[in-house]
């Protein structure tokens, strides 16, 4: 899987993955918005029943799943509960462009390879508004050895892939079909000729069979709920994986070529976290959006008061350096006097700030600035 660079800024329940029709050039940018409208309509259409709860299944949680290519994150998903106790497998596109705090807009892929699991966990929070209790990451080539058997998985497309000579090796047929675990993780990792799309459809689809198939081998359940930050919470979640729907998480498409990807619908995925996982939303409605900026010089610096803010509610849309590393202490700016409170909640976050108000000029973009002084260390937040 290759790593793409920095792209500038710019619930759908797959109860039967759209077969996306042949796309002529003229079509091809619709493609994608005509898929999530009709899997958006589709999961309008399907019974409410633990979709629109306002209360947590007893002992819910989330657990992020990424399947990873050679370090790289290829595939996520985060395994959740619903008020009914069936388990949701929300899909998030590997190609999610959104802001890696401390490092710049890049896709989700690249924070599995810059950190590790910990800055994925934290972008997939940020970018979504949801908590992630727990992680688990394994490499696609490692399925083999946690799958012994072979897994069901309905694919819209066929997965081909282009040899140097130009011509066509068919991985995986279209069709409900057993895979073997290592086409299975073939899936997961390997784009594919055609449309970014198809490769997400058969995601998906792999991401169904495959989460069933673990929760139904109890020796598989248990080597993988151990490899996670929480095995208990993870092997809670596996239990519950019987009763299987999966989601994915409102998108839209942005790029072409090696730089096409997604972008979270901000105007849609609030409601969409609210209505379908309430227990996992980090606050209700839309979260103010701030900008940390180091003003101190150490590593990590807006790292760590971004984990502590995105933790509480905060949506952070830019890590930067400040205009130089010799701020004393933090100063929280707040623009406009609606976002006072907002202000006051990342002094109360941090524990510590001289609070400021910008009246006469407040930016259009973000509700609260955030300049990190030498009173807030690396690592602390």
């Amino acid at each position: 899987m290759t790593r793409r660079g920095a792209l500038g800024a710019s619930g759908l329940v797959l109860v039967a993955l759209v077969a996306l029709l042949a796309v002529g050039p003229g079509r091809v940018r619709n493609a994608y918005g005509s898929w999530a409208t009709n899997l958006r309509t589709t999961a309008e259409a399907v019974p409410a029943a633990g979709l629109q709860t306002e209360t947590a299944p007893p002992g819910a949680g989330s657990l992020l799943i990424a399947v990873a290519d050679e370090g790289e994150g290829a595939a996520f998903a985060l395994l959740t509960t619903q008020e009914d106790g069936a388990a949701v497998v929300v899909v998030i596109p590997a190609d999610l462009y959104d802001l890696v705090p401390g490092y710049g807009t890049f896709p989700l892929s690249s924070a599995l390879a810059f950190e590790g699991t910990d800055l994925a966990a934290l972008v997939v929070s940020n970018a979504v508004g949801v908590t992630v209790d727990a992680v688990v990451a394994i490499e696609g080539g490692a399925i083999s050895d946690l799958l012994g058997d072979d897994v069901a998985v309905d694919l819209s497309s066929d997965l081909e892939v282009e040899q140097p000579d130009g011509t066509l090796v068919r991985l995986a047929a279209a069709g409900n079909a057993l895979r073997t675990p290592e086409t299975v993780g073939q899936l997961f990792t390997t784009r594919g000729r055609g449309e970014l799309l198809l490769h997400l459809e058969r995601q998906a689809a792999t991401w169904e069979g495959f989460v069933h198939a673990v929760a139904s081998h109890p020796r598989a359940a248990a080597d993988f709920a151990a490899g996670s930050s929480n095995p208990e919470l993870a092997a809670g979640l596996l239990a519950a994986a019987s009763d299987l729907t999966v989601t994915l998480v409102p998108v839209a498409r942005v790029g072409s070529g090696e730089a096409e990807g997604f972008e979270v619908e901000l105007a849609e995925v609030a409601d969409f976290v609210n209505r379908r996982l309430p227990h996992l939303a980090l606050a209700p409605g839309v979260r103010p959006a701030v900008e940390i900026l180091n003003g101190n010089g150490r590593l990590r610096t807006t790292r760590a008061v971004a984990d502590a803010l995105v933790a509480r509610g905060f949506r952070v849309i830019r890590t930067d350096n400040a205009e130089h590393f010799d701020f004393p202490q933090t100063i929280v700016l707040g623009h406009g006097e609606p976002n006072t409170e907002a202000a006051r909640e990342v002094v109360r976050a941090l524990g510590v700030g001289d609070l400021r108000l910008e009246l006469a000029t407040p930016s259009g973009i973000v509700d609260v600035s955030i300049i990190v002084g030498h009173d807030v260390p690396a690592g602390e937040g």
